[in-house]
């Protein structure tokens, strides 16, 4: 949790500094703030004066960080030192500055500047209708091993108003004072070793820091190893951390570059105020950098990823087999005469809903939603329940899941797999034609037998195909089963649903697509190639039905426990960051209407037919309208007022999640919620500490699944674009930066940003636009004589030098650069009679200069990124593109 120790006691923590410092060693001055003790903390967030929050750190630049503040339309900057040693995610108390110490906005347009630095990734998940979205499509840029190389400009210089005055300092900027929960204590860090130089007293006196007269007597003493070695962590976001040399490999500093390559696993030991770099200790190596198993593994790791096997002792508790009991069956609602079945991904291994249809004679149906009763096997208190808890979600990755169950439970005896009896708990309605609800719905613990393993693209046959999807679904039919009866439920099920899926939006819900891609692997886990994964109509009636569980459930739990019931909100979107989008919109000529998430959704349906001609409108604007969005999170009852429960992307009052308990913890707690209000017993209810602590957890290791997701998919794309490089010409500018675009590529199907090295940029943000010319190559004379000087190849240019701080009285950390190697090649001479004064000009490319806007096509060539973490590099191409265009010559 919170330091409570002072500068001089971390002090003593520091390794290698002997308690008692000797009169020739100076003492290190504290370099952070000290922290603030809790008990004025606690008295300047009562009053006001101080503010509680969580850091969001720049991925682009790691000295700036944010922090979202309620009451306040801007997010608050915390640069440099006045981080005091907080990293991203820990929860904060801020002081904020009096108004002239602010910094300025830049211009109010929706630009790439602030897209990654600000924003509060909004994810909704499967069950929650607007697909996820990621916070960081950010290209390549700056070394692992190196300090950020580019800054973006957050910030801009002071504007004059219509009048002529100097505009107020708009962006509130702070410092932080306190660390109340301290996230980074918990976490794994991977990265690499890299060598730390050794300071040198004399290294002025002479060549290679020796005079002439110690030359002989010191050229046969070694120079000692530094005590330190510096882990560089993958992570943009974080400081680099100093470990001890004892703890690295004995021939570390012998061969340094036999480690440079390995994946390392460090842990947070502490950060004592005198130091510019918090010490960690060294774990485990997990591979080479490159190999893809390897890359996964770290990526997993650096996102807290839990990947250890379940204890022994757990599976052991677990029995092989469901055996039906005579309890089971006389607490339990008997389906397993009713024609049940699953219908998810081709690749399902773990099913936790199935669904049936029966036609009633009044012209409705009976609908039932059947979910997998893990709660059954998980009992609270358990060291099963306890491990579940824990990991709060399973993970998909391209070629693996890490469960959050042991895969007997989560794959075997839980998964409602075919022609098997398995215990559920259902929701039942009785629903028009039209899919509205007849009366109350029926909640129970049931046993089911399911008649049919289906995938998606089973029931989508079925849809657009009725006879040739029942010869799909013949061989999957269990016994006594008909494919015929199972095809025509799906057509009762899809009928309902695209009319509860229209009115729903109607009534005012909300979707932001995005696309998804799906990869295909070799058996070495190789990506060989990819597509797009397209939702289709068999998706969104499987989406209806369980939004439809979920709403019932959510209210039902509620009304009995409106003090700890836990449920899933999405609060209303930033209202400045909304601002800016809008004004976006009007720059390119888009009508849109935000003024609720119903007219919201209405107006961005609308957007191809604006652009017909323009492939991949559709997609940045919705990209760009995630821009402020916040996050879905779950939360107890007991600490909002109602009007907080509000789902704004669905629209509804009261949501949760109870459809997926195989792979989420929070189904689970519902599930237990559920049946402590059908059975009137207060088993399964937790006190609302408990449920604030458990939703907590859940929000952070589903942020955690999704970013590893996220990354795993970068991963696999940048692999496959390492041997297969793609240049698309019909990319979409969608927002322009000083040094970079954000592009939409068809082809890869998705945003993401590129940057322009290599051109001169003339970015004019008030007029959306930036001239982007192609560096001519300078012209090269030779020399009187005819001869080329030597170049020094170990010149180093653009320097990006950290301030030098000693981590001991005899070492130094290593001064980073960037080192580019000047190489230069001559021509023979054409001409015979050439002169020695005679000039040489180097070959030049054709001269480039566009004039570039929002929707703008460009060409740009996609291959894999050589810096860390592995994601794709974008490159423009200095052509011009002859899809629809709005380039403006």
């Amino acid at each position: 949790m919170t330091p409570n120790s002072t500068p001089n006691a971390q002090r003593n923590m520091t390794w290698g500094t002997p308690r008692s410092t000797p009169k020739n060693r100076k003492v290190r001055k504290d370099i952070f703030e000290e922290y603030w003790p809790l008990e004025k903390v606690n008295a300047g967030l009562a009053d006001g004066t101080l503010k509680q929050a969580v850091l969001r750190v720049n991925p682009f630049c790691r000295e700036e960080s944010y922090c979202t503040v309620e009451g306040l339309s801007v997010d608050v900057l915390i640069e440099g030192r006045k981080q005091n040693r907080a990293f991203d995610g820990d929860t904060v108390v801020i002081q904020i500055f009096p108004q002239e110490q602010w910094a300025y906005l830049k211009d109010p347009i929706l630009s790439a500047e602030e897209s990654e630095d600000e924003i509060d990734e909004l994810y909704i998940d499967d069950n929650d209708v607007v697909l996820s979205v990621d916070e960081d499509d950010e290209d390549d840029k700056h070394s692992v091993l190196s300090p950020v190389k580019r800054k973006l400009d957050m910030t801009s210089t002071p504007s004059k108003s219509k009048k002529g005055a100097e505009r107020e300092k708009d962006r509130p900027t702070g410092k932080i004072v306190h660390i109340l929960v301290a996230s980074h204590k918990e976490r794994n860090y991977v990265g690499f070793l890299q060598p730390v130089k050794t300071g040198n007293k004399n290294a002025k006196n002479g060549k290679n820091g020796k005079n002439e007269k110690n030359e002989k007597t010191d050229a046969n003493k070694s120079v000692p190893e530094p005590q330190q070695v510096a882990f560089m962590p993958a992570d943009r976001k974080l400081p680099k951390f100093l470990i001890r040399t004892k703890d690295c490999p004995p021939d570390f500093y012998k061969d340094p570059k036999k480690h440079a390559n390995t994946f390392y696993v460090c842990n947070f030991s502490s950060w004592p105020g005198n130091l510019p770099f918090p010490l960690a200790k060294l774990g485990k190596p997990i591979g080479t950098a490159g190999e893809i198993l390897s890359e996964t593994e770290a990526l997993l790791q650096a996102h807290s990823v839990d990947t250890s096997d379940f204890d022994p002792k757990i599976i052991a508790g677990i029995a092989d087999t469901f055996v039906m009991t005579d309890a089971d069956l006389a607490e339990r609602k008997d389906f397993r005469q009713t024609r049940i079945f699953t219908i998810d991904p081709a690749t399902a291994r773990d099913l936790d809903d199935a669904l049936h249809v029966t036609p009633l004679e009044n012209g409705n149906f009976k609908v039932g939603v059947h979910i997998a009763d893990v709660s059954h096997y998980i009992q609270p208190g358990t060291a099963l329940d306890a491990v579940a808890r824990s990991r709060a979600t399973s993970v998909y990755l391209v070629h693996r899941v890490i469960p959050m169950l042991p895969r007997l439970l989560c794959e075997n005896l839980c998964s409602l797999n075919p022609s098997v009896d398995r215990l559920a708990f259902s929701v039942e309605w009785e629903l028009t034609p039209e899919g509205e609800i007849v009366g109350e719905p029926w909640f129970g613990r049931t046993v089911i037998n399911s008649a049919a393993k289906l995938a998606y693209g089973h029931a989508q046959k079925v849809i657009e195909n009725f006879e040739d999807g029942v010869k799909e679904i013949e061989p999957l039919a269990g016994p006594g089963h008909k494919a015929t009866d199972i095809a025509q439920d799906i057509l009762y099920l899809h009928s309902m649903a695209a009319k509860m899926r229209a009115r729903r939006y109607e009534n005012g819900a909300l979707s932001l697509g995005k696309q998804k891609l799906y990869f295909q692997i070799d058996e070495d886990y190789n990506p060989t190639g990819f597509s797009i994964y397209v939702q289709k109509e068999s998706n969104f009636l499987i989406e209806e039905f369980m939004l439809l569980a979920n709403m019932s459930v959510a209210k039902f739990i509620y009304n009995h426990f409106p003090e700890n019931s836990l449920l899933r909100r999405h609060p209303e979107p930033n209202d400045r960051k909304m601002k800016e989008f809008l004004r976006f919109c009007d720059s390119i000529g888009i009508e849109m209407d935000t003024e609720s998430s119903g007219s919201f959704h209405a107006h961005l349906q609308r957007i191809p037919e604006a652009y017909p001609h323009l492939e991949g409108v559709k997609q940045i604007v919705d990209d760009l309208a995630t821009r402020p969005m916040q996050m879905a999170v779950y939360f107890c009852t007991g600490d909002l007022t109602e009007a907080q429960f509000h789902h704004y992307a669905l629209n509804v009052p009261f949501y949760t999640h109870f459809t997926s308990p195989i792979r989420r913890y929070a189904d689970v707690c519902v599930h237990r919620l559920l049946l402590a209000a059908l059975t009137g017993s207060g088993k399964g209810l937790w006190s609302k500490s408990a449920i604030s602590q458990i939703s907590d957890n859940c929000n952070v290791r589903k942020t955690n699944a999704r970013k590893a997701q996220t990354a795993g998919d970068k991963l696999y794309l940048s692999v496959y674009l390492k041997s297969h490089p793609i240049t698309d010409d019909g990319c979409v500018v969608s927002e322009l930066g000083k040094n970079f675009l954000y592009v939409y590529s068809p082809l890869l199907g998705l945003c993401t940003r590129i940057f322009l090295d290599g051109f001169d940029v003339d970015f004019e943000p008030k007029e959306y636009k930036a001239i982007v010319t192609k560096k001519v190559v300078k012209e090269k004379k030779k020399p009187v004589g005819g001869k080329t000087p030597k170049k020094n190849n170990n010149k180093k240019n653009n320097k990006k030098t950290e301030k030098k701080e000693e981590t001991e009285a005899e070492t130094e950390t290593e001064t980073e650069t960037e080192t580019e190697t000047e190489t230069e090649t001559e021509t023979e001479a054409e001409n015979e009679n050439e002169n020695e004064n005679e000039t040489e000009t180097a070959a030049e490319e054709a001269p480039f200069s566009v004039t570039l806007r929002p929707l703008s096509t460009v060409i740009v060539h996609f291959t894999m990124g050589t810096q860390r973490p592995l994601d794709i590099k974008g490159t423009l191409v200095p052509k011009l593109s002859t899809k629809n265009t709005f380039n403006i010559q």
